[in-house]
């Protein structure tokens, strides 16, 4: 459920950040591996003013389609608020395994997780514009840096596209063991 966290998170600050995000739009990612590109994501957001609905498919690629068959999917539904986007539904699924299924309940203010391991609260600074090379292009973004309590936590950064209704950029997280997963924008669709 880490990447429900990012991906989440992701949801919140677009939609916090702008009106209104595109009625649809199809973002593709490369993600590396030590920056060696191991798999493809393709992420597509659709609304229509009230409800919204993110899907995501990311499928090996390069050396990683030899080591990781099938596809792990993520979707997302929701509302859309005057504050943006509102999860109700999240599921995630790799392979053939079971879903992992989390749904939102905003009045009751819980969270409730099926085949989840537990969650974990995570805290994000803005630590200013950056202009981003991208293979989409050159882009002008916020980054953001998660805070660490501790020194064997996991190091994230996210780049939103302050110009392209904050849409996300790139993705970099580093483990303890200094391995960096890097998920780099490739191509946007509207």
């Amino acid at each position: 459920m880490n990447r429900l966290v990012v991906f989440i998170s992701a949801c919140l600050f677009a939609g916090v950040c702008a009106a209104q995000p595109p009625h649809k739009v199809s973002l593709s990612y490369d993600i590396s591996y030590n920056g060696i590109v191991a798999a493809e994501l393709i992420e597509v957001l659709e609304h229509d003013g009230k409800s919204f609905s993110l899907r995501s498919e990311g499928r090996g690629k390069g050396i990683g389609a030899l080591l990781y068959h099938g596809a792990a999917r993520r979707w997302c539904r929701g509302e859309l608020t005057g504050a943006g986007l509102r999860p109700l539904e999240y599921r995630e699924q790799r392979g053939d395994r079971p879903p992992a299924v989390a749904r939102f309940d905003w009045v009751g203010k819980t969270l409730t997780q099926e085949r989840g391991r537990g969650l974990t609260r995570f805290e994000y600074v803005v630590a200013g514009p950056e202009q981003l090379k991208t293979p989409a292009g050159e882009l002008q973004t916020v980054r953001l840096v998660k805070q660490r309590e501790n020194k064997d936590d996991k190091e994230t950064e996210i780049w939103f596209a302050s110009g392209r209704d904050y849409l996300p950029v790139r993705i970099l997280v580093v483990d303890k063991d200094g391995t960096r997963i890097d998920q780099v924008l490739t191509r946007v669709e509207d």
